[in-house]
């Protein structure tokens, strides 16, 4: 989020990249090693799941704050078509409404976004 432009924020996250991946395989081998044998299975489910939802975390974060309501088109192509927009249309426009608070395309909020549940879980652990 200090990041002066745009460029550098692309640098800074092919770093944070290169880290995740190479924490995720010692991140799994250290929670296979300290769980005991008779739970192993539910814990590293448990850690693989939450990369899982954090994924997800960043999609709808970055969906709310880059998703511009004004550059939604529809065609009638046909009525399939036409019907699928007005139902992503719906959806992105309850997805917009619940972060109506969120300036759009604020690259700088949404790495902070991105940045405050490691930070959250840095305090709790």
């Amino acid at each position: 989020a200090l990041s002066p432009n745009a460029m550098m924020l692309c640098l800074c996250r092919f770093g944070a990249g290169l880290g995740v991946g190479a924490v995720m395989s010692s991140l799994l081998t250290l929670a296979t090693e300290l769980s005991p044998p008779s739970n192993r299975g539910f814990y590293i489910s448990i850690v693989s799941g939450f990369w899982t939802i954090g994924i997800i975390y960043v999609s709808i974060t970055a969906m709310a704050i880059f998703t511009d309501e004004s550059s939604i088109t529809t065609t009638t192509t046909t009525t399939q078509v036409v019907e699928a927009e007005q139902e992503e249309e719906i959806m992105l426009g309850v997805v917009s409404s619940l972060f109506a608070f969120i300036p759009n395309n604020s690259w700088r909020l949404y790495a902070f976004l991105c940045a405050l549940p490691s930070f959250v879980g840095s305090i709790l652990v």
